[in-house]
Order: C-alpha cells, then structure tokens, then sequence
C-alpha cells in the first residue's frame, strides 16, 4: 500500500540515483564532455526528480520554466520566455 511516507522514500531514492548516475556519467565523459549541462523544462513531467542545481564548475544544471527540456535545440522565437532565451546562450558557448 503507498503512503505519503512511502512515496517521499522512493522519490529521495530516485533523486539519489539520478544523482549517482549524473555523477559517474559525468566522471565517465569528464575528459570528453566539458561543460556537461543538464536541462530540464517544468513541463517535464519528471523534472521535480532531476538534477536541478549544479553538481559542479562544469557541470550545470539549467532548469526552464514555463517549457520542456528540448526547446532549448530550437532558435529563438519571439514568444519564447525570457529563461529558454538565456539557456540557449549557454547551449551555444
């Protein structure tokens, strides 16, 4: 049977575990991945379990509200936020 307390353990659980994954990932690809950025939009609807602050120096975490992590690969629009305009300026440094 779920609980709230069941739940709360399986979310801290699977944030861990993205953690742990975005570490050795990132420990993995260090020497050919840098920066690694990770994004997330708040239409994401896993984003509440993603990594959401940076892990490190070069590792950044960008979340986008008001939009999905894949609309940072498009060109800007005039009616995109404010915030998916500045995460595609990191996308093209």
């Amino acid at each position: 049977m779920w609980s709230q307390k069941s739940t709360n353990k399986s979310l801290a659980n699977i944030n861990e575990f993205t953690v742990y994954i975005s570490e050795c990932l990132s420990s993995l690809f260090f020497c050919l991945i840098t920066p690694f950025v990770l994004y997330q939009g708040s239409i994401d609807p896993w984003h509440a379990l993603s990594v959401l602050e940076d892990l490190s120096d070069t590792e950044t975490a960008i979340y986008i509200p008001g939009t999905a992590h894949c609309a940072n690969m498009h060109s800007d629009e005039s009616q995109d936020p404010q915030a998916l305009r500045k995460a595609r300026q990191v996308r093209d440094i």
